[in-house]
């Protein structure tokens, strides 16, 4: 059966693409900071004919990634599909963002993801696989749904319209290897990190404008 590695894979658009691989026969590595979360949704997943896995780790970090890719090779041989989920979002404005939350932000969001390509790339060769980078509509927009509007998020913008450009410089890069990279770009979806982010009136006016 396929591998497939998901990063923030306990809660949210996560778990529910853990879900769907699982169901649809991948061997399933799941991978998240949260160690209490990540247990409740590997043993939700944890059913007849399914195979998961779960890696407690840092996105933001190389050497955690680094554990996630060995734990899957040597449960399954290797990775076919690697999913870069886990996001930071730190809600300021210019003159409140500190260079920590800006750095951190960049870490999970984007050095993460040319990461994992250097781990899939080094560790697959010229056998490939696939790449899937989880980026925003808030790389297309000023606000996250509309320009003007849920704004100051100026590093979660810009580490995820860096994301769609690192997808498009690596689908050309790793073409020779086999190795196809891809990208999706939802738009708000009401996960726990939007329930931590807005207020329920933002939440409603949110949802009226999808």
């Amino acid at each position: 059966a396929p591998v497939v590695a998901i990063t923030g894979a306990a809660r949210g658009i996560g778990r529910a693409m853990a879900k769907a691989f699982a169901e649809g026969g991948y061997n399933t590595a799941l991978f998240d900071q949260d160690g209490e979360a990540l247990s409740e949704t590997g043993a939700a997943l944890k059913q007849p004919g399914f195979s998961v896995c779960e890696v407690v780790g840092d996105a933001g970090r190389r050497e955690d990634l680094e554990l996630l890719a060995k734990t899957a090779v040597q449960r399954w041989g290797r990775v076919d599909t690697w999913i870069n989920n886990a996001a930071y979002c730190a809600r300021g404005w210019v003159e409140e963002i500190t260079t920590e939350q800006f750095e951190r932000t960049l870490d999970v969001n984007l050095r993460s993801a040319w990461r994992s390509a250097q781990l899939m790339a080094q560790a697959n060769g010229t056998e490939g696989g696939e790449i899937l980078n989880i980026s925003s509509t808030a790389a297309f927009t000023a606000g996250l749904v509309y320009p003007g509007r849920y704004n100051a998020y100026a590093p979660y913008a810009a580490s995820k319209a860096g994301l769609l450009a690192l997808t498009r410089t690596l689908a050309r890069e790793a073409a020779p290897l086999h190795l196809r990279v891809n990208a999706l770009a939802p738009g708000p979806v009401l996960t726990e990190l939007a329930r931590n982010i807005y207020s329920e009136d933002e939440l409603r006016e949110l949802a009226g404008h999808l």
